[in-house]
């Protein structure tokens, strides 16, 4: 009787043997999968794959948005303000240094904020005098 052609990978097993290897193969066929076609992506790794591409779109879409923003503030708008002062006060612009000394630029122009006591300002209520009417942070 002619003998079947059999594949390499193939050997002829007897019955007990062709048992065992079928319940080898079942037991670790996730791991022959893994071997053969690579690791498949379980559902965890697909939810983890997701939530990473969502933080990407939504790090991109900051960007272009932080991107397109017009700056408000200029940080150098004291020192721009402070020459422009000088120059409307007749001070020569070389002569104000970078750095004031002081508890505000505006001393160094010898203008101070008024402060006001308890006193005043219950007089000033008691009165209800224009003359003597309080603003915050007044410049005197």
């Amino acid at each position: 009787m002619p003998t079947p052609k059999l594949r390499p990978t193939e050997l002829q097993l007897t019955a007990d043997r062709a048992a065992r290897a079928a319940t080898l193969k079942s037991r670790f066929s996730e791991l022959i999968s893994k071997a053969k076609g690579g690791k498949k992506p379980t559902q965890g790794m697909v939810m983890i794959d997701d939530q990473v591409q969502r933080l990407r779109r939504r790090r991109e879409e900051s960007r272009r948005r932080v991107s397109g923003m017009k700056p408000t503030v200029a940080f150098d708008d004291n020192v721009t303000i402070l020459r422009e002062f000088s120059v409307l006060c007749g001070c020569p612009s070389g002569s104000l240094p970078y750095r004031f000394q002081g508890s505000s630029s505006l001393e160094n122009f010898g203008l101070r904020l008024r402060t006001y006591t308890y006193d005043d300002i219950e007089e000033a209520l008691r009165l209800d005098d224009a003359d003597r009417d309080i603003e915050e942070g007044e410049i005197v």
